[in-house]
């Protein structure tokens, strides 16, 4: 816990992260979004990218589905 100390990291504040983070997600959302935005905001930059990757995927393939249906 010093090394946090070291580098300005309040270690209470890592462990008020859930509280905090449920506090700031927007109403309207349904459970599963919510758990979804808490994940994301809990990761670290590779598995946000890795989740924006997997979300962008499945767009594509929703485009290419419904451009399929057109045809």
């Amino acid at each position: 816990m010093i090394s946090f100390l070291g580098i300005g990291i309040d270690v209470s504040s890592l462990f008020a992260a859930d509280e905090r983070q449920s506090e700031t997600l927007p109403s309207g959302l349904g459970a599963e979004e919510q758990e979804l935005l808490a994940l994301f905001r809990q990761a670290s930059e590779l598995g946000r990218a890795v989740i924006m990757s997997a979300a962008r995927g499945a767009e594509k393939k929703e485009a290419a589905s419904a451009a399929d249906q057109v045809a």
